[in-house]
């Protein structure tokens, strides 16, 4: 379903002259916040990849997802999904690392040939990976996420 929804034509929604975007989120895909870039292909199939960062040995985290929005004007829908690569040695020993499966299903507020985007939607991570744990799949954590940037 999630494919299909990707690869239909959706005449309504168009990003202008921007196909490149920059944006901060708060929560959301990776869990605390995260800086991120936006290409947006000229079907309306946007990637992305973000980065949170605490401290390089520390914590660090990196969201990627493909996603696409719909609907007409300023007011849209967005929905995708993807995988979140978190690698954290602040309390351990060792390096714990893990894989979320991801998505984001939300507003978009977004006028067409306008510079400022804003969305707010739910962002819900489910541990598919963990090396200290046995048990796979692991834990699911519904999340939300607000964000606000610009195109380019």
């Amino acid at each position: 379903m999630f494919l299909f929804c990707l690869l239909k034509p959706e005449p309504g929604f168009s990003q202008g002259n921007y196909k490149n975007g920059l944006f901060l989120e708060l929560g959301g895909n990776a869990y605390y916040g995260s800086i991120n870039y936006e290409r947006t292909n000229p079907k309306g199939v946007s990637a992305r990849i973000g980065f949170f960062c605490l401290n390089p040995k520390d914590l660090m985290i990196l969201p990627v997802t493909v996603g696409k929005v719909f609907g007409v004007g300023k007011h849209h829908f967005e929905i995708a999904g993807g995988f979140v690569f978190a690698r954290n040695a602040r309390h351990t020993e060792s390096t714990e690392k893990f894989i979320y499966l991801t998505g984001f299903a939300g507003y978009r507020y977004q006028v067409m040939n306008k510079r400022f985007f804003f969305r707010a939607g739910f962002t819900p991570l489910w541990e598919l990976y963990d090396n200290f744990v046995d048990k796979t799949p692991g834990p699911f954590y519904p999340w939300g996420g607000i964000s606000g940037g610009f195109r380019f």
